[in-house]
């Protein structure tokens, strides 16, 4: 905004002197004649803040010159007041109002007013100085060219001390905290404000030389929806809702149902690969199919699981091989991997997030963990939560038929297949009515009152039908319903539903259990024993043949012990 000013001192922040506009050459005036000042100018203000010199020339007690004299004995002549002599050109301001500003000027003593305008809301007045600092800025300049001052401002950074605690030495523009100090906890520094967790289950922090330590709490109420389950990780404290692990199913004469629920029928008798993570290559699971009974039909003969650096071959009539070398069950490789009988299957566990079970015969399941979502490939899918996709070869088509299908995902040479090609064009049970109504008796099973309560709720149509084609292709006096009649009841026990056990008990036959164990139909998939004791993670709702230690005993090395008796870890 500009002033109106007859008679007028101003700062030139450039140079570090007063000019007065009354005698600056080429100012502009109105039509009173009165010099027009604009408080932008650029040489006014700093520091946040605007400001000009206004009031006007009047002689206070100084010398008056008696007669006129020469311009240059005028320009020359000094000043006097309160008995204190001041040279043309001198400016100074009054003690008691620092705010009033003189100059002499030629003999005469000429004071004006500085007016002072803040750009921020709260200045800070300053001892001795009239117009006051916007906290927290500051400029600092240095010389440019043709005598220019060119300043910066520097921000300060916040502070979290209170103001009574903040200092700022000569040298620095802002204001500081002082220093804090570091704390130490079981032997290891931490800085002020930093944070860490000794364990998942607590939380501690620093604050100036002491420790803060908070220990989270989970909840006992905890509900997942459908779909998902409760599930611990490593670096976690309390479980967490994560979707249900995948799971593909291989059984009888092959019959697969994908990661994602689709169910097909493939009988090739080659080298395979059942599935993969195709992104990442964490694990491979590759199959070998072989000839049962006829050549017409293929079964699952044995299978390879790859982690990392380790083979384990999974055998027929449960043998087992880790890197080609025949071991004994339990085997354990800590960190890595665990084998063990569960019944009669063998159970692969790997810290991955993979279970693969083999019963030692064709029927087997693949579990992974729903980190590999969208992550797979091979005959079990590609586990996107499509069942539409599902039979997407190895070339990236997609097919319609599982035969197609499962043959791009041939591994090795032809000379290793087993069947003949005239797989599709066999009839069912050939042209024995008596074969076809014997496998039509037998798989009547799945319409019993065993299954009633999971008809509810898993559509039993799927496996009926492949219960029908393996007793077709099954000798006389053999019963090889069972592979379906597995299939479904997994399939039932994930699903939550127990089931009435009846007829088909003849596929679970009783197991021989070591001394203080009772065998069970449908025993828990996660016994205790030695090596969880003490774990939180939850078993999957499945369950399996197997056997049940008696009287809070756990089990270890296949035996029944107390729990006290277990080696230390």
């Amino acid at each position: 905004m500009p002033g109106c000013l007859t008679s007028s001192l101003f700062w030139d922040w450039s140079n570090g002197t007063f000019f007065d506009a009354l005698f600056e050459p080429g100012r502009p005036r109105d039509e009173s004649g009165d010099v027009r000042i604009d408080a932008a100018d650029s040489r006014v203000g700093l520091s946040g803040l605007h400001r000009w010199i206004a009031g006007r020339s009047h002689s206070l007690r100084g010398n008056q010159p008696s007669s006129r004299t020469d311009a240059l004995a005028q320009r020359s002549l000094g000043c006097k007041l309160n008995g204190t002599e001041y040279r043309s050109g001198h400016s100074w301001s009054d003690p008691s109002d620092p705010c009033q500003l003189r100059q002499c000027r030629a003999g005469v003593i000429t004071e004006s007013t500085e007016r002072c305008f803040a750009h921020c809301p709260s200045p800070k007045s300053v001892p001795g100085q009239c117009c006051p600092k916007c906290p927290g800025a500051c400029r600092w300049g240095h010389g440019g060219g043709s005598g220019t001052s060119v300043c910066s401002r520097v921000t300060c950074p916040p502070l979290d001390c209170p103001p009574e605690e903040r200092t700022r030495s000569d040298d620095t523009c802002c204001e500081a905290c002082p220093p804090r100090r570091h704390c130490t906890f079981s032997g290891i520094k931490h800085a002020h404000k930093e944070e860490w967790r000794p364990n998942p289950c607590v939380k501690c922090s620093c604050e100036d030389g002491v420790t803060y330590c908070q220990r989270e709490r989970c909840s006992n109420s905890l509900w997942c929806p459908q779909g998902y389950q409760l599930r611990l990780h490593d670096d976690a404290c309390c479980p967490k809702c994560v979707e249900h692990d995948a799971v593909c199913t291989v059984f009888g004469d092959p019959h697969y149902r994908t990661y994602d629920g689709r169910m097909y029928n493939f009988q090739g008798g080659c080298k395979y690969l059942l599935t993969r993570d195709c992104r990442q290559d964490a694990f491979t699971i590759k199959v070998r199919n072989g000839v049962r009974f006829n050549s017409g039909f293929a079964w699952t003969q044995m299978l390879a699981v790859f982690l990392g650096k380790s083979r384990i071959s999974l055998l027929q009539n449960l043998k087992v091989k880790v890197d080609r070398k025949r071991v004994a069950l339990p085997y354990n490789r800590p960190g890595v991997f665990s084998i063990r009988r569960t019944g009669r299957s063998v159970r692969l566990r790997a810290q991955i997030g993979l279970e693969v079970v083999w019963d030692g015969d064709s029927f087997l399941e693949v579990t992974v963990s729903s980190k590999y979502k969208n992550r797979l490939c091979g005959l079990c899918g590609n586990y996107n939560g499509l069942k539409s996709d599902d039979l997407t070869g190895s070339d990236g088509k997609m097919y319609s038929s599982g035969e197609e299908f499962g043959n791009t995902w041939r591994i090795g040479s032809k000379r290793a297949c087993k069947t003949s090609p005239n797989i599709n064009t066999r009839p069912l049970c050939g042209r024995d009515p008596r074969a076809r109504q014997r496998a039509h008796r037998v798989c009547s099973v799945f319409y019993g009152h065993s299954f009633k309560a999971c008809r509810l709720v898993v559509p039993v149509q799927p496996y009926v039908s492949s219960c029908i084609t393996d007793m077709c292709d099954c000798p006389v006096g053999r019963y090889c319903a069972c592979e379906a009649v597995k299939a479904y009841w997994s399939q039932c026990s994930r699903a939550g539903v127990r089931v009435a056990w009846g007829r088909q008990e003849r596929c679970f036959p009783p197991v021989k259990c070591p001394e203080k164990a009772d065998p069970v139909l449908c025993s828990n998939t996660c016994p205790r024993t030695c090596s969880n004791l003490n774990s939180l993670e939850p078993c999957p709702t499945l369950c399996d043949t197997g056997c049940l230690c008696n009287g809070g005993a756990v089990l270890h090395d296949e035996e029944c012990i107390a729990p006290e008796r277990c080696p230390a870890s």
